[in-house]
């Protein structure tokens, strides 16, 4: 039989939701899911040595790079932090090499979420972006 596909965002945030539990509300949690889903997350637990710590940290921020003000990406420098979520951050950076002024937003990836599918939403998002002209959106 054919196993069913799974959205991974839904996998991850079942995940996520199991590590923020006590051990003794993860069993009840687990037995809500869907079973497919339950089935990912069971595996994700006992595949993932230190999992737990590693998706705290990015959660938390620890994982994510902290840029600071003045760092250079390319020919842009950082000169603020505009927002940071589970996956990373988004800088304000201006361009720094002299050619043209120019105010860009830097989105920076933490480490961990850099796996084949990620990185294919991240460049989708990039080229949607691209296309899009509006006052409040920095290029």
């Amino acid at each position: 039989m054919a196993r069913e596909a799974v959205d991974p965002a839904e996998v991850r945030g079942a995940f996520l939701k199991l590590l923020d539990l006590s051990a003794a509300d993860r069993d009840a949690f687990l037995e809500q899911l869907p079973p497919q889903i339950r089935n990912e997350v069971e595996a994700l637990l006992a595949s993932e040595q230190g999992a737990e710590t590693m998706l705290r940290g990015i959660v938390s921020g620890a994982g994510i790079h902290q840029a600071v003000s003045g760092e250079k990406f390319g020919v842009f420098r950082i000169t603020a932090l505009v927002g940071r979520g589970g996956m990373g951050a988004v800088y304000q950076a201006e361009r720094d090499d002299g050619e043209i002024s120019q105010t860009v937003a830097i989105k920076v990836i933490e480490r961990g979420w850099l796996d084949p599918r990620a990185l294919e939403r991240f460049r989708q998002e990039r080229q949607i972006l691209a296309g899009l002209m509006h006052p409040n959106i920095a290029r």
